[in-house]
């Protein structure tokens, strides 16, 4: 069973919207929930529609990454598009996205990088 925090992420003055190790202080059941959700406010209406491309969207730093793996959390769901920094200067690379075949909600995948 999860748990649930919800976040107002924090502006920092290059426009960046971060979750970081404050917001996960809320964590209650560190070591108990196997999974942790993490919802970002507000939560309107409008995140039913977004369009998250070029908007530099909220994200995880590396620090508070560190905080959800050392409370031995299995699991991760978060609302934004991605956990990371929607343009990071780690280069470019191809992926395959290796999926099963199978009709349900969610499916496993496993994402390999190769590095161009």
């Amino acid at each position: 069973m999860p748990e649930l925090i919800s976040v107002y992420p924090t502006m920092l003055e290059n426009g960046d919207k971060i979750i970081d190790v404050p917001h996960l202080s809320m964590i209650s059941h560190k070591g108990v929930a196997k999974g942790i959700i993490i919802r970002t406010l507000p939560n309107d209406n409008e995140k039913l529609e977004r369009q998250y491309s070029e908007t530099n969207p909220p994200y995880i730093t590396n620090e508070a990454m560190k905080m959800i793996v050392d409370y031995g959390y299995d699991h991760l769901m978060i609302d934004t598009p991605s956990v990371d920094r929607e343009y990071d200067e780690d280069g470019l690379y191809l992926v395959q996205n290796q999926i099963i075949n199978v009709k349900m909600d969610a499916v496993p995948s496993r994402p390999i990088l190769y590095q161009i």
